[in-house]
């Protein structure tokens, strides 16, 4: 799942204007959707490897037994 902060919708338009802006200097409907496929993608798996790091620290802290360690 996606979402975005409404606290942050400033910097999301800015950001996607500029993103825009470049895209528009480009007459290729291909070239603009393979941009947002590796943006996504990007986006995507630093989220994954964000959600793997937190699962091994959860993990590391806790023993064999499956109890936190102190």
């Amino acid at each position: 799942m996606i979402w975005f902060d409404n606290e942050n919708q400033v910097q999301i338009d800015s950001v996607f204007e500029e993103i825009l802006k470049i895209l528009e200097k480009y007459d290729n409907p291909q070239l603009h959707q393979a941009v947002v496929a590796k943006l996504t993608e990007h986006v995507l798996a630093s989220d994954k490897s964000d959600r793997v790091s937190q699962t091994r620290a959860k993990r590391k802290g806790q023993n064999q037994d499956g109890r936190k360690s102190s």
